[in-house]
């Protein structure tokens, strides 16, 4: 009996420590894609800036508010299809490859 439970700590310990390594690459796949999603706000605010536009001048080309604009471009809010496909409509950019966008 006691080697019975022995063994069952062992595995509740495993496990635990299996879910402690899984919150961590969470953590850090969440926090790379952040990154990511903040670096693709840069180059549209490069892009835009290369166009001689200000953020509200975009907004409305694009059909939104200069806050949520904003939100996109600093990275604040995870970009949808439909803000990519408008964006590349409204600036004449091709958005490139999954390893390049824009």
């Amino acid at each position: 009996m006691q080697a019975s439970l022995q063994v069952l700590f062992l595995y509740i310990c495993i496990t635990l420590n299996s879910f402690k390594m899984e919150d961590k690459k969470m953590t850090q796949n969440q926090n790379m894609l952040e990154d990511k999603i903040q670096e693709v706000g840069r180059r549209i605010q490069a892009l835009r800036e290369d166009m001689n536009l200000s953020a509200a001048e975009l907004a409305e080309k694009i059909g939104l508010t200069e806050e949520e604009y904003l939100m996109y471009e600093s990275g604040q809010k995870d970009f949808s299809f439909t803000f990519i496909y408008i964006l590349q409509t409204v600036t004449g950019q091709r958005t490139g490859t999954a390893s390049q966008p824009f």
